[in-house]
């Protein structure tokens, strides 16, 4: 089985799960990451995630590697705590370019946790 009939499949099964009223967890099929080309020569783009599933995340820090012509530090982790709510999309960082007009390469790791905070339909017992 291809990785686009696996990634349908995974959307499939967490749309039937979210319908039926269950709880789908955060996992590395329900959260995804990545890299959305920046639009004007200063940028070098924009890191971030998607939360499929059906509890809130909180990304805690990224990593940048291989970095050419990127103003963002390389190789040391970068602290962060950013809120994704379920069924959402979320801008994580925003990178710039040290060269507005030359080509820029990286690759990242992004770490997140899930959110053990009770939703609004919790009650203490």
């Amino acid at each position: 089985m291809d990785i686009r009939t696996l990634a349908a499949l995974s959307v499939v099964l967490v749309a039937a799960c979210a319908s039926a009223g269950g709880i789908v967890p955060a996992t590395a099929q329900t959260i995804t990451t990545g890299l959305a080309l920046g639009n004007v020569p200063e940028s070098a783009g924009d890191l971030w995630l998607d939360n499929r599933s059906s509890v809130a995340v909180t990304v805690v820090g990224v990593t940048l590697r291989g970095c050419v012509n990127v103003e963002e530090t390389c190789d040391l982790r970068i602290p962060l705590t950013v809120k994704v709510e379920p069924g959402t999309r979320e801008i994580v960082l925003r990178l710039k370019r040290k060269l507005p007009n030359d080509t820029y390469k990286l690759t990242f790791s992004m770490e997140w946790r899930a959110d053990s905070t009770p939703g609004p339909d919790a009650r203490p017992r």
